[in-house]
């Protein structure tokens, strides 16, 4: 307590109140309880500005009282404010940055309860590296250079530190979430009843280069419910293809490391080279959740079924007549990560590239194709968010790059161009959504996780002209095959984003 008695006299260590009144801080996190009673704010400042006590006293000079009376009580209304707390210093040490990393610089005012916490940086060399107001680091190239750091609100109290940027060998999970800032987050959602991917991908120190083989090891930290299936070099980088389980696993959580065991890493020992860790969650795979459905016929499982099946199921017809002959063949293949997948071979060149594409849809039965209750159902559809991947495997290593394309086909919408004859796709290609990935150069299995070729980034959203009930088609097209190439697609999945 600051409050002590003795002898009479009522002492008050005003010290203690320092660390407790603020003229400027608001937070309230403490002070209430919830249902559960854990701890909560209760609509008042942690750290107020001021503080009033009522004390409560009696004067007792020592004089005899009559009979049953008592000393009289007086009151003292005690009233403690938070003085302004003046920034005093700024603090620093010197600090390295990787090339190529982004950081934050570690700067703070002194005292750190201050009421003006925003600092300026100044960096001397900015052909090394930069830093913006909020003190993150974007390093250019290795060197040394002087950084000064100033309180804003008092120009007189400052710093100066040294930044170093280095160089040295390194890897990165290099399909893990990043933020805005392109920081990785070391964390990734990834979807149920289907393999889910890790790659991992080398950077070599400033002067050194990549060379030979590179071995890599993956762990996780649940083996029994997420077991590595198999792990592959692709180039200098590699991949893992981990098992997630079914739908009873949907909100599981689960650790990957990955580090380097074998490579030339020039002038880095391989035992600096730091390993990576990804938290992995399992969420919804969409794709799954629609082949428990009753009626349901659209194939995304990639199984194939409704190949070898009777008439009126939903099947992969190849592109004949519109806009081109056929260039695409489709089949059902057992070479698969689970049950069957689908082979689509190129069996002539294009004169249109459009034209090489396999298609999926139920042309008069709405039920069957699961298509037209995701992206179909106009302002129930419309602004839905959706993430995709699938696996492929080339059967030759191509000579160029091979697009693999996803193409989300509404037969109507705003603005559809004018009605062709028979069934043609085409001219509705640019009204749909089309998301695409370059392929790997392997023979592999590979997961391929799809980019909106409109935002350029992994998340879809149902476009707004979307506006009339439709059916909806799924086509996937394969650009950069010569005649005999063919492709395997497997393990389809689709993520519906928040």
């Amino acid at each position: 307590s600051p409050f002590t008695e003795e002898d009479g006299t009522l002492s008050i260590d005003t010290d203690m109140f320092s660390d407790r009144l603020s003229t400027c801080d608001t937070t309230d996190v403490r002070g209430g309880r919830d249902a559960d009673n854990n701890v909560i704010g209760d609509g008042f400042p942690d750290n107020p500005a001021e503080v009033t006590y009522t004390i409560n006293y009696a004067v007792d000079n020592g004089a005899p009282l009559p009979a049953g009376e008592t000393l009289p009580r007086r009151t003292l209304e005690l009233k403690i404010n938070a003085v302004f707390d003046a920034v005093e210093g700024v603090a620093a040490s010197d600090t390295r940055v990787l090339l190529g990393a982004e950081q934050r610089l570690g700067a703070t005012v002194i005292p750190a309860k201050a009421c003006e916490q925003a600092l300026s940086y100044s960096v001397a060399d900015e052909s090394i590296a930069t830093i913006d107001e909020q003190g993150n680091i974007t390093t250019l190239q290795v060197g040394t250079t002087d950084v000064t750091i100033t309180s804003v609100s008092d120009p007189s109290q400052t710093t100066t530190i040294s930044l170093e940027v280095f160089s040295e060998f390194t890897i990165q999970i290099s399909n893990q979430d990043f933020d805005a800032n392109a920081l990785p987050l070391g964390t990734k959602q990834v979807p149920s009843c289907t393999s889910s991917g890790i790659y991992v991908e080398p950077t070599p120190a400033t002067g050194d280069s990549l060379s030979g083989d590179y071995v890599y090891e993956y762990t996780t930290s649940n083996d029994i419910d997420f077991p590595i299936a198999e792990s592959n070099t692709i180039g200098f980088g590699g991949l893992a293809r981990i098992l997630t389980g079914g739908l009873s696993n949907i909100g599981s959580s689960f650790d990957v490391d990955v580090a380097l065991t074998s490579g030339n890493t020039g002038e880095t020992a391989l035992e600096d080279v730091v390993g990576q860790t990804i938290a992995i969650e399992v969420v919804e795979n969409v794709a799954c959740s629609a082949l428990q459905i009753d009626g349901v016929q659209s194939d995304y499982a990639l199984d194939g079924d409704a190949q070898e099946s009777g008439p009126g199921l939903l099947r992969w017809a190849p592109n004949n007549g519109n806009g081109g002959a056929e260039v695409t063949t489709v089949s059902v293949s057992d070479e698969a990560l689970s049950g069957k997948s689908i082979a689509l071979t190129r069996v002539a060149q294009a004169e249109d590239p459009r034209a090489s594409f396999v298609i999926q849809g139920d042309f008069n039965t709405r039920g069957r194709n699961y298509n037209n209750t995701l992206y179909g159902q106009n302002e129930l559809s419309i602004g839905r968010k959706f993430k995709y991947s699938v696996w492929v495997k080339l059967n030759e290593l191509p000579t160029s790059d091979v697009v693999v394309r996803q193409r989300i086909v509404p037969w109507l919408y705003a603005d559809v161009p004018a009605q062709q004859p028979g069934f043609n796709f085409l001219t509705r290609f640019p009204g749909a959504g089309n998301h695409s990935a370059t392929l790997k150069a392997t023979t592999d299995w590979q997961l391929v996780e799809l980019i909106d070729e409109v935002s350029g980034t992994g998340v879809w959203t149902v476009p707004d002209n979307w506006n009339i009930p439709t059916p909806v088609f799924q086509a996937w097209e394969i650009e950069g095959l010569s005649p005999n190439q063919s492709v395997l697609l497997d393990e389809y999945s689709i993520i519906e984003v928040e």
